[in-house]
């Protein structure tokens, strides 16, 4: 399946939904400086130029800052999908094609392709399908709403370029809400999946009666290991935007929902923001920290089987000198490394690492509250 070209369709809509969260994010930094250097009149006609129906919002700096980020974010994760799909190093085409192939069933049991097939159409057709519907209206409601406060209150800034803005800004948040919905669904149902297979290797190697049935499954293990290292050349570089940008960005959205006054309206956008990106974090760490426990969980079998394997009573001894060595290969491995989901090349999102991810969480709020309270009385 990596070795089918893109359609040449497709790939021109990618860039051009890129480019635009670019061009919006530009914007926003704009804003933001715009804000910063502009009385709070002159910050109108900004609004005004982009179709934007937030004149009323207290404090227009921050969130510039918070919907640059959100923007850059998207950019940023649809971008290297596009250029590794190019290059033919994503491993999910592999992954999907093999489950749809009623024959293999992506090599699993019936039980775990039950599992993998009822969260695939959770995320497919209540996520991708059902939630995204929802989200378009609920964002056209939203902004038509922000659009007719403006119009109707006169002290609020309006222009007719917002009628316009709110379908075109609509659009555009749906953009980002498909790729933030969309990547959820590649990286939870990729590492699901490598997470099934270890199992059914771990399993199968404590289950083996002879040498070769487990050798047979050490070959299984190495497969899985290559499939999660290519399946890696994208999702590290997207763990960190769920490790660092996810979490910083929402303890920045907590504090300005809690400690600033930003108007009623923004502040339901922001809940929405949290309910939508918290458990999507949460779970991408979570599920990543259970990978790493499945591709090690064959270690201490193979420990006692070769520990065993001189002992006539053993279920498995008197391994072949060659099989040894496989054998032994696969234990250090085990030993030395990470199997997960890396951070870049810096850490792998073990369960230790994802018990740091809540405990780092926890401590950024506590420094954006204070440092929200030495802005506020900044601005007293």
């Amino acid at each position: 399946m990596n070795d089918v070209e893109p359609q040449f369709r497709r790939r021109l809509i990618s860039w051009t939904a890129v480019i635009l969260m670019c061009l919006v994010t530009c914007i926003f930094v704009s804003g933001g400086f715009y804000d910063q250097y502009h009385s709070h009149s002159e910050f109108d006609f900004y609004l005004k130029l982009f179709g934007l129906p937030l004149a009323f919002i207290p404090d227009r700096k921050l969130f510039c800052v918070t919907f640059s980020i959100i923007f850059s974010s998207a950019a940023y994760s649809r971008m290297i999908t596009i250029v590794l799909e190019q290059k033919h190093q994503l491993v999910t085409h592999d992954i999907v094609f093999a489950l749809k192939n009623g024959v293999i069933k992506g090599k699993l049991t019936r039980e775990y392709y039950l599992k993998i097939c009822f969260f695939s159409e959770i995320l497919s057709y209540y996520m991708l399908k059902q939630f995204n519907f929802i989200g378009k209206f609920v964002i056209l409601i939203g902004l038509g709403a922000c659009t007719l406060y403006s119009y109707l209150i006169p002290e609020i800034a309006f222009s007719f370029t917002m009628i316009v803005g709110t379908f075109i800004w609509t659009f555009l948040v749906w953009i980002v809400l498909t790729v933030y919905l969309a990547g959820f669904g590649v990286y939870f149902l990729s590492v699901i999946y490598l997470t099934y297979r270890f199992k059914q290797v771990n399993e199968w190697i404590k289950d083996c009666r002879s040498s070769s049935s487990l050798i047979s499954a050490v070959r299984e293990h190495h497969e899985i290991c290559t499939m999660n290292e290519r399946n890696n050349r994208l999702l590290r570089l997207i763990l960190p935007e769920v490790y660092y940008v996810a979490s910083a960005g929402l303890n920045f959205v907590f504090v300005q929902a809690i400690f600033l006054n930003i108007g009623k309206i923004i502040l339901y956008v922001y809940i929405g923001i949290i309910v939508l990106i918290l458990p999507l974090a949460y779970s991408l760490a979570f599920v990543s920290a259970r990978l790493a426990g499945a591709s090690h969980g064959s270690y201490n079998h193979l420990n006692s089987i070769m520990a065993k394997e001189s002992d006539p009573k053993a279920k498995i001894n008197n391994i072949p000198s060659d099989q040894k060595f496989k054998i032994i290969n696969l234990i250090e491995r085990l030993a030395q490394m990470e199997i997960t989901v890396w951070c870049l090349g810096w850490f792998p999102l073990n369960n230790f690492q994802f018990y740091l991810f809540i405990a780092g969480t926890a401590q950024n709020l506590i420094l954006f509250t204070d440092l929200s309270s030495s802005y506020l009385k900044n601005m007293n």
